[in-house]
């Protein structure tokens, strides 16, 4: 009798990815019956993965302070990634509310985290940026506040960054070129109108008065407008994602462009540096990115109030002079429905192939908020390779059971008690060290907030034909030049060259299909 042993199959695009955490889920209870919760992840060089958020420092709501979580690839915690005995550290720099939003590595390997601190129960928030060694733990007392900190960033590693005597929450961040940091969101200018805010802080922990004339940047497009998220172009200038009218009935999708000078780009949006878009009712957007060909992609949330009700997933394309791009899904966006009555999207990976992976949350099902991703292609249509239809839902459920289990990727912290009544929101992904997608957010249940990190296995293929950087390409029998490439940052070309396509100056980038200078008919 022969026995066939049978190989199991491979993880399909869409699937859970067991290498992590057995199972692909880790939910973290940092304290009992609190508010947990992650807004960032980061991947450092060995695959490590670090969070930014926060944590309820006393149970009591609203009580928070700022939270940094370290894991290996794997979703394990040894010895070489605990903070001073931990796999977490939480800090808090005021007596009541301190959240980080977003998490960088700069140059040196050390954690840069921005988010906001509030002093006076809601009545007093600043944003802050804190920048710590990547090798030094905390201990979890005032007193020793600054045991992990770069002292040479603003004295103690901490930034206040403020931009008037009223309130602001900084939202996002990111690195230039020159290991300067970027950090926006919105300011409190009277009563519930906000201003957008944008900044950029030397690397010693200074305002960079090369930019906008103080370092800082804030003003209005219409009412109430606010900034989410940014992304540095390879020229330096910053691309700024938000709302419009936030909270209104008519809020639009705002992207806004400023100058390395720290001034609004009259070069994008038809000449004053912004540009306002509507989808359907109200609309947020709260992540971008930016192409390898610049382009910008925008996700959020549309209100498809027109189309069925409730909100969908916003993916928006737009071109590098702030149109939108009609060759992405016919007129440059889409409104996503996962068949629930809310879907948001609120972050988003640009995979190596061009595909766009989006994350967030969905209520498909009626049993509460589960994670949400999609897979869209450079054309703007689903990736039906991905789950089956290009759409997936995750549900931590009653995967997560029992309490203080040491079992648990070998740390003892609490397994998530699943159920019906417990909702899970994605705010974060990121690209995994294996090339998957890890998806960051909050578990709740009644008053207990959890974190959660769930990965998800999502193939990048490479582009069918792969570039020099300099050169010609011939297409006809006569090896007739038809077009050039001059841009050497780009090594890859999106979809092939199939027979029959044809170049043209505003072609440049995204169908450039050179490769030194051989007929690829």
């Amino acid at each position: 009798m022969a026995l066939i042993a049978q190989t199991p199959a491979a993880a399909a695009d869409g699937d859970l990815d067991t290498s992590f955490s057995d199972d692909g889920w880790k939910v973290v209870d940092s304290h009992q019956n609190g508010e947990d919760g992650i807004w960032d992840t980061a991947i450092d060089g060995s695959g490590k993965i670090i969070t930014a958020g926060w944590w309820n420092n006393n149970g009591s709501p609203n009580n928070w302070s700022w939270q940094m979580l370290r894991y290996t690839a794997a979703g394990t915690c040894t010895a070489a990634e605990e903070f001073d005995g931990n796999c977490g550290t939480a800090q808090w720099f005021s007596t009541k509310a301190d959240v980080a939003t977003e998490i960088m590595i700069d140059a040196n390997g050390k954690y840069v985290t921005v988010g906001y601190a509030d002093a006076n129960g809601g009545s007093d928030f600043d944003c802050v940026v804190y920048r710590t060694h990547s090798t030094t733990g905390w201990k979890n007392t005032a007193s020793d506040f600054d045991d992990g900190s770069d002292n040479s960033f603003s004295g103690d590693g901490k930034f206040v960054a403020t931009f008037g005597a009223a309130d602001e929450w900084c939202r996002a961040g990111a690195l230039d070129a020159d290991g300067k940091i970027v950090i926006a969101g919105y300011y409190k200018n009277s009563g519930t109108d906000f201003d957008a805010i944008i900044g950029r802080i030397n690397a010693d922990g200074t305002w960079d008065t090369s930019f906008a004339g103080d370092g800082k940047w804030r003003d209005s497009f219409d009412q109430d407008d606010v900034f989410q998220d940014i992304a540095i172009q390879p020229d330096g200038k910053i691309v700024a994602v938000g709302t419009s009218d936030y909270g209104h009935t008519q809020g639009d999708i705002l992207v806004a462009r400023f100058t390395t000078a720290g001034a609004l780009d009259t070069t994008f949006g038809g000449g004053d540096g912004w540009v306002r878009t509507d989808f359907e009712n109200q609309d947020r957007g709260f992540g971008v990115e930016l192409q390898s060909n610049g382009k910008i992609v925008v996700v959020g949330v549309c209100d498809s109030a027109n189309e069925g009700g409730g909100d969908d997933g916003l993916v928006a394309r737009f071109t590098t002079a702030g149109a939108l791009d009609t060759t992405f899904s016919g007129d440059g966006k889409i409104c996503q429905d996962h068949g629930g009555s809310t879907e948001i999207y609120y972050d988003l990976v640009i995979q190596a192939d061009g595909k766009i992976f989006a994350a967030g949350n969905t209520n498909n099902g009626g049993n509460g908020q589960d994670v949400a991703a999609a897979r869209f292609t450079t054309a703007g249509a689903l990736d039906t390779s991905f789950s089956g239809d290009g759409l997936a839902q995750y549900d931590g459920g009653s995967q997560h059971e029992g309490a203080l289990d040491t079992s648990f990727s070998g740390d003892g912290l609490a397994q998530y008690d699943g159920g019906s009544t417990h909702e899970e929101y994605g705010y974060s992904v990121t690209q995994a060290s294996n090339g998957n997608m890890l998806i960051a957010g909050t578990v709740v249940q009644a008053s207990d907030w959890d974190n959660f990190l769930v990965q998800i296995v999502s193939a990048s293929g490479t582009p069918a034909v792969t570039m020099a950087a300099f050169g010609a390409f011939r297409k006809d029998g006569n090896n007739t030049t038809i077009a050039t490439h001059e841009d050497p940052n780009v090594t890859a070309v999106p979809g092939g060259y199939n027979n029959g396509d044809t170049m043209n100056s505003n072609h440049e980038f995204d169908y450039d299909y050179d490769v030194n200078g051989t007929d690829r008919t």
